[in-house]
């Protein structure tokens, strides 16, 4: 993710001492676990309690996420969205006051209109469906006040219609809507069904039916049944995720088993499959979260996994390599097959790959620098092959949107915190060497192919900021594992809930495109 321009957001909060004086309570910066999100203050009630100091004094709401508003209370949170990023059309039961600090924004309502909003100018949301979008080169700062308000009342032309929407915000077409540990929407928008799949998803499918449902729970059974099985030919609206790496984002998925279909996006094995955490994982939660359409996800990543075994052998000879992994694409859905008909334009591939290939080797005698470069040219070597699966099919060319994820601090995953001081910085220098050429071996490749469009994530410097400070994040601390609250669910991976941030922040690098 770029760098945030802005300094962090500086909250002052008084209250009043023991003897019944008014002073300052609190003086920080605020977070939520999204660096462009900074949760001000929260009330799930109205009028505000202020609170007695006696009792417990000056309570953080705002650092528990809940829904985004409140039903009857007020919340307030400042936003910073980067240059490109796009919200989606969304509404709540409240009226919103927002101000624009820094920047521009673009507001577009449902109707189709659209209004620019420079720094200074406000905005009155009262309860429409709307959605923004910062069409500049710079990024925008935006200060909301949501106030818990009544259902929205149309007059119609021959009756008044009352229009009560969800306190919590809807989820819309294709996204999740409910499952064990599911804490998001669990109502669809207009048009969709909430549908259980599994005790652990439930995905908003269109429907022929009016208004949705909620969704069944894990143990009712579900408002509409989940498709027998899956869809020979997906409906011409589905788009494509080919995902590749390692166990920082496998879910054992097999090709040539069940293959995702409309109500089961992932295939096989049930969402959100198996993780290296147990629970779910970035690729989870883009396709079915954060995802801005019907996402159906062939992830091909084995744990484990080098680019190629040749080059740097895994821990066990039965791990699929990135090589084995685009070589079952290539004998497989490459084809486009009726599972699969993708398409250049409705086709994403991802990778995350390397964390093993330096993991295994950066301790080795040699030039490092020069290995990764013998790394990162059977990586592109691999990636060139997707390029030109054209062959493979005369009616389509091949991939064209690829997606980059370079190699995280894994040098301060508690497994190296154990080795040497003078290991983990030779880890360091050797991940930050890989990083460097991987961005520029991304460029490289956009120019050197016409149409090709390619993004990359800084997993790296994502994990960093949480790293350094976990608690503004919820965690406890950089360095434990495996209890409530930790950043490493064990000594080498990261928790869903670190998942959960990467996914999303993913997601808003994605902002406008279909994925």
């Amino acid at each position: 993710m770029a760098t945030i321009p802005f300094p962090h957001v500086r909250r002052i909060v008084t209250g009043h001492n023991a003897k019944g004086e008014a002073t300052i309570v609190q003086d920080s910066s605020v977070h939520d676990p999204l660096p462009v999100v900074h949760g001000l203050f929260r009330s799930d009630e109205f009028p505000i309690h202020n609170g007695v100091e006696s009792k417990g004094g000056w309570v953080d709401s705002a650092a528990v996420l809940g829904t985004l508003a409140a039903a009857g209370g007020v919340v307030s949170r400042v936003y910073d969205m980067a240059p490109g990023q796009v919200i989606p059309m969304h509404r709540t039961i409240s009226m919103d006051v927002g101000v624009i600090l820094k920047g521009t924004i673009t507001l577009e309502v449902e109707n189709g209109e659209q209004t620019l909003l420079k720094e200074g100018d406000t905005c009155i949301q009262r309860g429409t469906l709307h959605g923004w979008k910062n069409e500049s080169t710079e990024w925008c700062r935006m200060l909301f006040i949501l106030v818990g308000a009544l259902p929205v009342e149309i007059l119609l032309a021959s009756a008044l219609a009352s229009v009560a929407f969800a306190q919590n915000p809807v989820s819309g077409v294709w996204q999740q809507c409910g499952g064990i540990g599911w804490t998001g929407a669990t109502t669809c928008d207009t048009g969709a069904t909430c549908t259980k799949l599994n005790d652990y998803y439930s995905q908003c499918i269109p429907s022929a039916a009016g208004p949705t449902t909620s969704d069944p729970g894990p143990t009712d059974p579900p408002t509409t049944s989940a498709p027998s099985g899956p869809v020979a030919t997906p409906p011409p609206q589905a788009n494509y995720w080919f995902s590749f790496g390692d166990s920082y984002t496998q879910t054992g998925f097999l090709p040539n088993e069940t293959a995702p279909a409309v109500g089961n996006p992932l295939g096989n094995p049930p969402y959100p499959g198996y993780t290296a955490v147990g629970g779910t994982n970035w690729i989870d939660v883009d396709t079915i979260v954060y995802n801005k359409s019907l996402i159906l996800t062939w992830n091909y990543a084995y744990g484990g996994a080098t680019i190629d075994a040749k080059l740097v052998t895994p821990y066990e000879p039965t791990v699929l390599s990135l090589t084995d992994q685009v070589n079952q694409f290539l004998t497989g859905a490459a084809s486009k097959p009726a599972s699969a008909p993708w398409t250049s334009s409705n086709s994403l591939f991802s990778f995350w790959i390397g964390i093993n290939d330096i993991g295994n080797s950066y301790y080795q005698s040699g030039d490092r620098d020069a290995f990764s470069d013998t790394l990162l040219d059977a990586y592109f070597a691999l990636i060139q092959k997707i390029v030109s699966v054209s062959h493979l099919s005369m009616s389509a060319v091949g991939g064209r949107n690829f997606l980059f994820i370079n190699v995280p601090p894994v040098d301060r995953s508690p497994l190296m915190l154990g080795q040497a001081t003078s290991a983990q910085t030779l880890e360091k220098s050797v991940i930050t060497g890989f990083n460097t050429k991987l961005a520029s071996r991304a460029a490289a490749f956009k120019t050197a192919n016409a149409g090709v469009q390619t993004w990359v994530f800084d997993s790296n410097a994502a994990f960093t900021t949480v790293l350094n400070d976990p608690q503004a994040y919820g965690f406890v601390d950089a360095t434990s594992y495996g209890g409530t609250g930790d950043f490493w669910g064990n000594n080498l991976h990261p928790t869903s809930a670190v998942h959960e941030i990467i996914g999303k922040q993913i997601g808003q690098l994605l902002g406008n495109t279909v994925w």
